[in-house]
């Protein structure tokens, strides 16, 4: 369901892109879920978002319908369907 490797960048456009492969993932993947995606006033965690986003909307949708971008995570449709491609991280 992840794409390898794995890339995170940090909030800003200047920030620099961090590579995982599978292994380095495991590391990060509690933290990911547990971050704020910042869409709500009072905090919640990506978790949260993910088990109240019940379908995926055209307002999701990028790149011509080849990304999806949930919170701070986001999701490549490949040849082999949708995987979580990306993350946005905040260090």
């Amino acid at each position: 369901m992840t794409r390898f490797p794995f890339r995170t960048r940090g909030t800003l456009d200047t920030d620099s892109i961090v590579v995982y492969d599978r292994l380095a993932f495991l590391d990060i993947v509690d933290r990911l879920l547990a971050q704020d995606p910042g869409l709500r006033p009072e905090p919640e965690t990506m978790r949260d978002l993910i088990d109240r986003t019940d379908s995926v909307t055209t307002r999701h949708l990028g790149d011509g319908g080849r990304t999806a971008r949930i919170g701070v995570f986001v999701f490549e449709r490949g040849p082999d369907g949708w995987r979580f491609a990306r993350a946005y991280i905040d260090e």
